[in-house]
């Protein structure tokens, strides 16, 4: 049943209940009449006995009328939220529509969260802590950020200063070793690459 189906239903019904009341009260007034016409013949007791049934029967109309009041009134609220209901539905679908896109783009988002280094190696320096939000490099806007800085284990480098009076006897390719502080006696063998 409509909105307005149920309005205009419970609009009859008061009108009904109106109608009724209408109609006790009037036969109220006239068994009131009636009794004030007797009253020569008709005992005081009973007279009285019929004013009370007829204010009994007018409280009980007046009673009836604002119940009726009271469901219509009810009747042209339900009308009112329904437009509200509506506002809620539709803002609701619209919620419903941004979330599925939100879970449509989740996956290309996660795929963004991932970094890969382009070569194996170790950290030597990190650029970032744990939390912070760069910029991808996937970005067509940005050019990312630099996150840790890698170094190849596969072949390392020492820079050395040789003296001057020592260059005469050193030559490309030549083997050497190297000892560091961070690894005591073990020495690392290697070759002599110029520059």
């Amino acid at each position: 049943m409509t909105a307005r189906a149920h309005t205009a239903q419970s609009e009859a019904q008061y009108q009904r209940q109106v109608a009724q009341s209408r109609i006790v009260i009037a036969n109220a007034q006239a068994r009131a009449a009636v009794a004030q016409a007797q009253a020569g013949t008709v005992d005081i007791g009973t007279h009285r006995a019929a004013a009370r049934q007829a204010q009994a029967a007018l409280a009980q109309a007046n009673a009836q009328v604002q119940q009726a009041q009271a469901t219509l009134a009810q009747a042209r609220a339900n009308v009112a939220n329904n437009a509200i209901q509506n506002e809620n539905i539709a803002y609701n679908a619209s919620q419903v529509k941004s979330n599925l896109t939100s879970l449509t783009n989740a996956p290309k988002t996660l795929l963004q969260t991932v970094v890969r280094a382009p070569r194996d190696g170790i950290v030597l320096a990190r650029s970032v802590t744990q939390g912070t939000i760069i910029t991808s490099a996937i970005s067509s806007v940005a050019a990312g950020t630099t996150i840790v800085t890698i170094g190849g284990i596969s072949r390392m480098y020492v820079q050395a200063t040789v003296d001057e009076t020592d260059l005469a006897s050193i030559s490309q390719g030549q083997t050497v070793e190297a000892d560091f502080e961070a690894y005591p006696g073990i020495p690392f063998d290697g070759e002599v690459i110029l520059n």
